[in-house]
């Protein structure tokens, strides 16, 4: 009853379900309750949602799981990847999870890399005066002149 619930008030958007709402949807078998958490939660409720997912192990889950893969949060996305790798359907999923996950170690890398070779740069930044002194000086003659 409480889960049907909270259920209803996460389809109101009024709230985001708990770590034990996901977990007890995911002992009940409750496919369609995980992948609309999965669709329409905060980042947090996508991740717990494709995580469970990858427990309950349903084929009929895969095509919301390669959406999630393409999610903008790391986490989800590898949430997701985990779940279809569990679920080990065909070799062209294989080949696409293979393929997002040497991307996002090419990407790191290259962040890296680039962080690295900016510490070695040096600059040339020109220190600018306080400003605050110069317009408090700038006022001061300012309301030294007669009024026209």
């Amino acid at each position: 009853m409480q889960n049907s619930f909270s259920y209803l008030l996460f389809i109101l958007k009024l709230v985001q379900p708990s770590k034990n709402t996901i977990l007890s949807w995911m002992h009940a078998n409750a496919v369609d309750k995980l992948e609309y958490a999965l669709k329409h939660g905060n980042y947090k409720t996508r991740q717990l949602a494709a995580e469970a997912l990858e427990h309950v192990g349903r084929p009929s889950s895969v095509p919301i799981l390669l959406h999630a893969m393409n999610d903008k949060i790391q986490n989800v996305s590898i949430a997701a990847l985990n779940a279809l790798e569990s679920l080990g359907c065909n070799d062209e999923l294989v080949i696409s999870i293979t393929r997002k996950r040497f991307n996002w170690v090419k990407e790191i890398r290259e962040k890296k890399e680039k962080q690295s070779g900016q510490r070695d740069k040096k600059h040339n930044i020109y220190r600018w005066e306080r400003t605050s002194k110069k317009n408090f000086e700038m006022v001061k003659e300012r309301l030294k002149r007669p009024i026209r």
